[in-house]
């Protein structure tokens, strides 16, 4: 990367001097994970079904959970490692499921909270699957052990949040 001054000092107040390319690429993956588990798009959702002509088949919240679970863990279905781009998507996607659970945002429906929680438990029911497996590589290993623990945390947290 060109290294010279640019007269506005940034590039020696850089973390880095290369480019950040798993970075970029979450940044690119993000975005639409936070569009789609915006509590007003699930409201949106939600008030579709009931507003559909009979016939219809409009996209449902448990489709919606189930449709973008299903591609973003496909390795854990199949018992396969799990490359740093997907970590970090995973990683990102588990975010959005533990804040529907745990700290809602306000004006996302409470049926959006309940189908995280149930995402959150599938998935870890398929976790300790593949980790009992076994074959993985230490970067999904140590991953998908994280993912569990922290999954189990969620679901903890939510029941004293729920009990208090």
């Amino acid at each position: 990367p060109e290294r010279f001054w640019d007269f506005s000092g940034s590039t020696f107040n850089m973390q880095r001097l290369d480019y950040p390319i798993h970075g970029m690429i979450l940044a690119i993956q993000s975005r639409p994970l936070a569009q789609l588990y915006n509590g007003l798009l699930m409201g949106r959702i939600l008030d579709l079904e009931l507003r559909s002509e009979i016939g219809e088949d409009p996209l449902t919240l448990p489709e919606m959970f189930g449709e973008v679970r299903d591609a973003i863990w496909s390795e854990v279905a199949g018992a396969r490692n799990v490359d740093s781009y997907r970590r970090a998507l995973q990683r990102q996607h588990l975010k959005h499921l533990i804040n529907l659970v745990v700290q809602p945002t306000p004006g996302t429906p409470e049926d959006a909270s309940t189908l995280a929680r149930a995402d959150l438990k599938a998935l870890n029911t398929a976790i300790e699957r593949a980790l009992s497996r076994g074959g993985l590589d230490a970067y999904t290993e140590a991953h998908l052990d994280e993912t569990s623990a922290r999954i189990e945390a969620a679901l903890d947290a939510d029941l004293i949040r729920k009990a208090g």
